[in-house]
């Protein structure tokens, strides 16, 4: 008499080849990862942090930022400020004839 496996005795297999998989394409991205990471570690092993320092651009260069931004009736500035400046209405145009 032939007994036919059942499904439950077949999860375990199932379950321990999938995650051997897993592992095993994990540990392929940990070495990946570790490999450009040492590249990147030893490429830049004596940062000296340029990027940190002070803008040291065109003299004038950020002179725009102390203006504020237009929005409708209110003036915004980048410290918070708020003021209200209604705008001015446009003049009548006024057409000349021959004088």
């Amino acid at each position: 008499m032939t007994t036919l496996p059942t499904p439950t005795s077949q999860i375990p297999h199932t379950w321990a080849t999938a995650t051997a998989a897993k592992l095993k394409a994990q540990r392929k991205v940990d070495a990946i990862n570790r490999a450009r990471y040492a590249v990147f570690a030893h490429r830049n092993a004596n940062y000296n942090g340029a990027d940190l320092k002070p803008f040291s651009g065109r003299a004038g260069a950020n002179d725009a930022l102390a203006l504020p931004s237009r929005m409708a009736d209110t003036l915004h500035y980048r410290d918070g400020r708020t003021v209200h400046a209604p705008i001015p209405p446009k003049p009548l145009k006024t057409v000349h004839g021959d004088c």
